[in-house]
């Protein structure tokens, strides 16, 4: 398994996370056949709504991603935004560098346990399967600073409330829906 992870994935390393994004939408060829641009699953939201001409009142993190299909560069984001389920793990990660911050205490696999304030920091250049954890080492610190910097303030500015204040209740996730196995209520 991934990072001796044989059946939970927990980690926010890119093979865990990424996703592959395949889009053609009528009207739009793309300039090139693959991008390397970073994107996140809630550029999709934005990029439908314009695709289809539709303004929201609500605020959105997502950047339509029609002119990045038009060859056009468009807005370029400098990093992307990723957690893990429960919000046991946040990650920000840029071209060529992921912070992953631990969030809280837990454990979900033996062998990768939460520990609240525990930091991972990975060069992508030269350590793209995240297997070096450069955190803590001295050579790093300005940009594991910046990157955890980074990291509170887009926590911050989502109002996360670990970081803005009040009720913290993930693991907890109720169930609306109706029952039909005979003798359960």
């Amino acid at each position: 398994g991934e990072h001796g992870m044989h059946f939970v994935h927990t980690g926010l390393y890119d093979t865990t996370i990424q996703v592959p994004l395949i889009m053609t939408l009528p009207g739009y060829q793309l300039s090139e056949p693959r991008l390397h641009e970073l994107v996140e699953l809630v550029d999709l939201r934005a990029t439908f709504l314009d695709y289809l001409g539709l303004k929201t009142e609500d605020p959105t993190r997502g950047r339509s991603l029609l002119p990045l299909m038009s060859g056009q560069l468009g807005e370029q984001k400098d990093y992307v935004f990723s957690e893990r389920a429960g919000r046991s793990l946040a990650a920000l990660r840029t071209q060529d560098w992921k912070y992953i911050r631990h969030q809280r205490n837990s454990t979900v696999e033996k062998s990768y346990p939460f520990v609240d304030g525990f930091e991972e920091l990975y060069d992508l250049r030269s350590d793209p399967h995240h297997l070096i954890n450069l955190a803590g080492n001295l050579n790093m610190i300005s940009i594991q600073e910046s990157l955890r910097t980074r990291l509170l303030s887009h926590l911050k500015a989502t109002r996360d409330p670990r970081i803005v204040g009040g009720e913290v209740d993930w693991d907890y996730y109720p169930y609306y829906g109706k029952t039909s196995t005979l003798g359960w209520k």
